[in-house]
């Protein structure tokens, strides 16, 4: 099982097989989400690409995910309502993902986001070619899916680049951060909730949030590698071959 959610899961619907799971986390390429391999010219490419413009200071939030109701884009826009209430906030919010057709879903959320004022402010940029580099330019990074994942690539990904990230509580990304430490979680369909997550990113400041992100890349390589996963995964056969691990 990719995460202790998975296995509880796989738990429930096979109880019979309850002794046979081995849980090993999924794991992250640590040598390519790496901020210190990330060239400055890929951030600017990017930033152009996404109309940020230079020198911004506002804290861009952005929620990678494919354009899909269940990723939270609804629940983020009204978030983000909720946040530009308080105009001593400076912040701007990406939602990069592939369409893949959805393309009255995209519309809806274009709408959403025009109804409350948002525009400018929050932008959909389409598919992202680059993730490191995303989340290198990145300042928080969101993930309030509304149904489980089943571990979370997102969290495991943005926190090896060393960026804070708000998840749902709900399914395997809870797993990856510690609560108040590397990022937060917020429950499902709640948008004050998320709000107040990402407001608590935003008022830290840089310093603050790179205290955060430095614990969140510390974890990811402590728990959360490839290599690890690796290792782990070959040790279940040396295991069933009855080999010395």
């Amino acid at each position: 099982a990719n995460s202790s959610y998975t296995a509880e899961h796989v738990r429930k619907e096979h109880p019979f097989a309850r002794s046979r799971i081995v849980t090993i986390p999924r794991g992250v390429d640590i040598d390519r989400f790496d901020p210190e391999k990330v060239d400055p010219f890929r951030r600017e490419v990017l930033r152009r690409s996404w109309k940020v413009p230079e020198n911004d200071t506002a804290a861009l939030i952005v929620l990678p995910a494919r354009m899909t109701g269940w990723k939270g884009h609804r629940e983020a826009v009204a978030a983000a309502a909720l946040l530009a209430r308080k105009p001593e906030l400076s912040w701007r919010m990406i939602f990069a993902g592939d369409a893949q057709g959805r393309t009255a879903y995209v519309e809806e959320i274009r709408q959403l986001i025009s109804t409350h004022g948002l525009d400018g402010r929050v932008s959909l940029v389409g598919h992202c070619e680059d993730m490191p580099a995303a989340f290198a330019l990145a300042d928080i990074v969101i993930a309030p899916s509304n149904e489980p994942e089943a571990f979370g690539r997102v969290a495991a990904e943005a926190g090896a680049m060393g960026v804070p990230v708000v998840v749902s509580m709900i399914g395997g990304q809870r797993e990856i951060i510690e609560e108040g430490r590397t990022g937060y979680s917020v429950p499902p369909f709640d948008p004050p909730a998320l709000a107040e997550a990402m407001a608590r990113l935003i008022s830290a400041g840089p310093e603050g949030r790179k205290t955060m992100g430095l614990a969140a890349a510390a974890r990811i390589r402590e728990k959360f590698t490839t290599a690890a996963l690796q290792k782990a995964t070959l040790a279940v056969y040396d295991g069933l071959l009855g080999r010395p691990a």
